[in-house]
């Protein structure tokens, strides 16, 4: 709290000549106290307008950095449409098989009365490198002396590949069943597409994990002075 002394009218005068020290003292202190603030103000004013200026050269450097991009974006773009249309592909890259799986079974259809239905299991095999594994199974049945059925079935089983192919299995595979009896009219081939697209085949767990999927049926009929019959079956 500040003090006014209050004093007559007439002491005026003989006031402002005995205190003019006090009060240039005074002058000099409000300027003193006002060159402060507008020093302080400067400072503010200075750090503003370096802080602006490194924004400015922020901008500066991204938006010279973006035209560098769009300028490669630009090349790219126009080598893309110098370049000669590209041929479709259709279907995946490992639906080219490069040789199909054969199994041949020589004398396929002797039967005994004893034995008149057996069954007979391929070799596991893959169609493709690093692919699906697969199983073949055909039942033989004697019909009668000459007349005999052929049933093949095929499933997916483990394999070593399991765990980098995509589940569930989608692929398409031809079999074929291609008779070798050398006799005149016996010479048939059949075959046939399982798509396993239409009823994927989730990722098997051992090898009973699936039932064998049904393939194709063919009768067999033999010649008396030609008992044995060899066939082969080939997968692509």
């Amino acid at each position: 709290m500040s003090l006014c002394l209050q004093f007559p009218r007439s002491d005026a005068t003989s006031h402002l000549q005995t205190q003019i020290e006090s009060h240039l003292n005074l002058a000099l202190r409000g300027l003193e106290a006002t060159q402060q603030q507008v020093q302080e103000l400067v400072t503010v004013v200075k750090n503003q307008s370096q802080q602006i200026e490194r924004q400015s050269q922020q901008i500066e450097r991204l938006m010279s950095k973006d035209k560098e991009q769009s300028e490669k974006m630009d090349r790219l773009m126009s080598s893309v449409q110098d370049q000669p249309p590209q041929r479709e592909r259709r279907g995946p890259i490992n639906q080219i098989f490069p040789t199909p799986f054969e199994w041949k079974i020589p004398n396929v259809v002797y039967c005994s009365w004893f034995e008149p239905k057996r069954s007979l299991v391929s070799q596991p095999f893959y169609l493709f490198s690093c692919g699906y594994k697969y199983l073949l199974k055909l039942e033989i049945t004697a019909l009668s002396r000459f007349h005999y059925s052929l049933i093949l079935y095929i499933k997916v089983i483990p394999g070593e590949f399991d765990e980098s192919l995509s589940w569930p299995c989608k692929e398409k595979v031809c079999v074929m069943l291609v008779y070798q009896n050398p006799l005149p009219g016996k010479r048939e081939n059949m075959s046939q597409v399982i798509d396993f697209e239409k009823e994927p085949c989730s990722r098997p767990l051992h090898d009973d994990y699936h039932k064998y999927r049904y393939v194709l049926e063919s009768p067999v009929v033999l010649n008396s002075r030609f008992m044995n019959d060899t066939t082969l079956i080939r997968v692509n």
